[in-house]
């Protein structure tokens, strides 16, 4: 072999064994599916779990335990979310009641056996003016009976403890009114009963529900 050759040979080793690496290399990513394999993010697959975890523990339950008097009598029973469209609100609601919108911005809950039994709900803005809202209400009470009474919340009601509620009542009927400070809202709820059946606290412990979505 002349002096080329073996200046040559060495070089052609060379390439060969290079071109062995590249071939092994190849034959791995096969085995892999084509593609070079990635170990798994768990740091980010831990997020989105904690993140879905967090999503689910915000959902509201479908039902809810509720205890309150009628004529007297304590009851206790399991109240179903219902969603108002009409005003963007959930609710809990006792099976014996339906809620349903009465017009634009209002909506009634009313008595499944007897609907002259009800609750007008009224969501409005936090920035409304109180002072008129109350001589709005006292106008509206009014048509039952002059004779209008401003009362306290009970020691059961602490969430309306700094609620204006004025009533009027006549021989019959008693409409109560409610206007509170809830969940960066002004609701007022307007309670229409009568004397022989009492379901003003199913109403407002009904009402002490009441969520903005």
């Amino acid at each position: 072999m002349n002096k080329w050759g073996k200046a040559i040979l060495p070089s052609l080793i060379g390439v060969l064994l290079l071109a062995g690496c590249g071939t092994a290399e190849q034959s791995d990513d096969k085995v892999n599916g084509g593609q070079t394999t990635n170990p798994t993010p768990k740091t980010a697959q831990t997020e989105n779990t904690d993140k879905s975890s967090g999503d689910s523990a915000t959902e509201q339950k479908n039902e809810q335990l509720l205890t309150y008097t009628v004529n007297g009598e304590q009851k206790e029973e399991s109240a179903k979310l219902v969603n108002s469209d009409n005003q963007g609100y959930s609710m809990y609601v006792l099976p014996e009641f339906e809620l349903t919108a009465e017009e634009p911005n209002k909506d009634v809950l009313f008595l499944k056996d007897n609907d002259k039994i009800s609750m007008r709900i009224e969501i409005l803005p936090a920035d409304s003016d109180m002072e008129q809202l109350k001589e709005n209400t006292k106008a509206q009470l009014g048509a039952v009976n002059g004779d209008i009474k401003d009362l306290q919340a009970s020691n059961d009601q602490q969430w309306l403890a700094d609620a204006s509620i004025m009533q009027a009542e006549n021989t019959s009927d008693q409409v109560t009114a409610y206007i509170v400070k809830k969940d960066d809202s002004i609701v007022k709820m307007t309670i229409f009963s009568k004397k022989d059946a009492d379901y003003n606290d199913a109403f407002v412990k009904m009402a002490e529900t009441i969520k903005k979505k």
